[in-house]
């Protein structure tokens, strides 16, 4: 990020989202008579020059004085506070922030269940950003040095130092319930996910998400972001139950057979089968597949998943004429009736499967 205070403070503008009829501009505070504001140097011949509203160039005019003057007491804060509720994409006011609650020591780790008065309000300070700013990186970014500050994350060993399990659960189910918050508005939201990833492998404590993904999946099938979440927790889970995989193969084509063009499932059954290396060797369903495909079931991932089947024994050196007659005719429904704008694609793939088959 730009080191330069004087120049970090004009991007994603929004002085509506910050509505506080008792604001008062820190120039008529009186205990802010001792700083002079520094006015951001945009040079003598700017491009465009922003027009910032007097509330939002007030704030930042005494933020980078502050940052020039390096001060670091308990008033920055509220400063900081300010300037992120204008701009709460801004590095900088986040970054100082951070700056000023380690020279305060108000970071501290989980004890007892509870964590310092002031350390739990800079949390709730970032819970209310982030319901906000769902999508902002830098809310998140905070979020996540509150949580290592709080779990006495170790970066050598890229683990967290609290010993007593209570502790542990006292930070993560509260990621947990915010994440949870979050996905209930809006399932995709990557920052949400990405987070939620973060803080389970951070303690460990998959073996309740299995639940968890299955909920949103009952609600939307085709929600693309609780298949990717049961993928990462299935990884996380395999070595401790060596029947997971096969349990998960009968809840995916399961759940396949609800909506057979939902590429969701099929993509997450390739996975597993990949997980153990046994995609060629299924036969049960593949030959329910095979059914779907008579019966002109119009699904293209049906129809691939098959293709791959059949592309997997062939590398194996497993291959007879049914299998390599039906593999170009599922490329010529591709090509031709399916997925007609991939139709060169799957041309190609037609040619390397006849390929294989020759060899």
């Amino acid at each position: 990020m730009a080191s330069d205070p004087g120049n970090n403070y004009e991007d994603d503008v929004d002085d509506d989202s910050y509505e506080d009829s008792n604001h008062t501009l820190f120039r008529e505070r009186p205990e802010w008579s001792d700083i002079e504001p520094v006015e951001q140097d945009d040079g003598p011949y700017p491009a465009v020059k922003i027009s910032y509203s007097p509330k939002f160039k007030d704030a930042y005019d005494y933020l980078r004085a502050i940052i020039k003057k390096g001060e670091k007491t308990p008033r920055v804060l509220t400063l900081t506070s300010v300037c992120i509720n204008f701009n709460a994409a801004n590095y900088t006011a986040w970054q100082y922030r951070r700056d000023v609650l380690k020279e305060l020591k108000i970071p501290d780790k989980v004890s007892n269940q509870s964590l310092p008065r002031d350390f739990e309000e800079e949390i709730g300070f970032s819970r209310d950003m982030i319901e906000d700013n769902n999508k902002n990186y830098q809310v998140w970014h905070h979020r996540k040095i509150l949580v290592s500050w709080a779990s006495g994350f170790d970066e050598e060993t890229n683990t967290h130092t609290l010993q007593d399990s209570k502790d542990c659960d006292f930070v993560l189910m509260r990621e947990l319930r915010l994440t949870s918050t979050l996905l209930n508005k809006d399932a995709k939201n990557y920052h949400a996910w990405q987070h939620r990833q973060w803080v389970l492998r951070l303690f460990g404590n998959f073996e309740n998400e299995l639940k968890y993904a299955t909920s949103l999946i009952d609600i939307d099938v085709r929600n693309n972001s609780a298949w990717n979440q049961r993928f990462f927790v299935v990884q996380n889970l395999k070595h401790k139950d060596d029947k997971l995989i096969q349990k998960e193969i009968k809840y995916t084509t399961e759940q396949i057979l609800k909506a057979v063009s939902n590429e969701s499932p099929w993509s997450y059954l390739r996975g597993l089968w990949d997980m153990e290396g046994k995609l060629g060797e299924q036969t049960e369903f593949l030959e329910r597949c095979k059914q779907l495909i008579q019966s002109e079931c119009p699904s293209v991932p049906l129809h691939v998943f098959v293709l791959e089947v059949y592309e997997d024994r062939l590398e194996k050196g497993d291959q007879n004429e049914e299998m390599l007659h039906h593999g170009k005719m599922i490329c010529d429904l591709l090509a031709e009736k399916l997925d007609t704008i991939r139709k060169g694609y799957w041309g190609l793939r037609k040619n390397a499967f006849e390929a294989n088959g020759a060899a």
